[in-house]
């Protein structure tokens, strides 16, 4: 059922809404659109290193003493002191959406703005100050073309609570998500023994997800 169509972002809403990520996403798309999308995705994915991001992940944890981040000093080349951190006051589970934004060259502490985002993510739910949240995100990512901007959204989106399972120990991390049927209707596929889902829609991501959360447990 992982290769079924994914069910449909809703109507598109103007630039800067949840509306306009959702529909602009590779994660609610089909065909030559979400091949083009995810495409962008994996060129984001292969600037990065895993081992690199696992370090900086590790560096942040200990700076932090678990609360806050101190990973961008490492992924620009500083030390694991704390210098440049890209924010403070960050739960343990949620320092690899700083590291992986520093990373990717946003500019600032955007956890909780990637957070409030994530909550509103899936098609047919919201969150308070979603739309806001979003703008301040997208001001401070590097500029692009609005496809390529939204797939950088997706990815930080996309990794935050799922990341942040990892470091809990949450089995699965996703524990679900979903297709459509034959009918068209709307099912419940369970990823329990797939984590990172299979086929054409498999995470492209789970080498980098693994590597963000063992940099944060491995300081305990």
């Amino acid at each position: 059922m992982l290769d079924s169509p994914v069910p449909p972002p809703g109507p598109p809403g103007p630039f800067g809404t949840m509306a306009w990520l959702r529909a602009t996403v590779s994660r609610f798309a089909e065909g030559e659109t979400h091949a083009r999308r995810r495409a962008l995705v994996e060129a984001r994915l292969a600037a990065l290193d895993p081992a690199a991001l696992q370090v900086a992940a590790r560096a942040a944890a200990r700076a932090s003493g678990g609360d806050a981040t101190g990973g961008d000093a490492m992924l620009r080349g500083g030390d694991a002191t704390g210098g440049g951190a890209t924010g403070s006051g960050v739960p343990r589970e949620y320092l690899p959406v700083a590291v992986l934004a520093a990373a990717t060259g946003v500019d600032g502490d955007v956890v909780d703005d990637v957070r409030t985002v994530a909550a509103a993510y899936q098609p047919g739910t919201d969150a308070p100050g979603a739309d806001e949240a979003l703008r301040r995100l997208l001001e401070r990512l590097p500029a692009g073309d609005e496809e390529a901007v939204a797939q950088h959204v997706a990815l930080l989106v996309q990794a935050c609570e799922a990341t942040a399972a990892l470091i809990r120990g949450d089995d699965p991390p996703v524990p679900s998500t979903k297709r459509l049927d034959a009918d068209g209707s709307v099912i419940v596929v369970d990823l329990a023994g797939r984590p990172f889902g299979e086929g054409r829609r498999a995470c492209p991501a789970k080498e980098y997800a693994l590597a963000l959360a063992e940099g944060v447990n491995d300081v305990r």
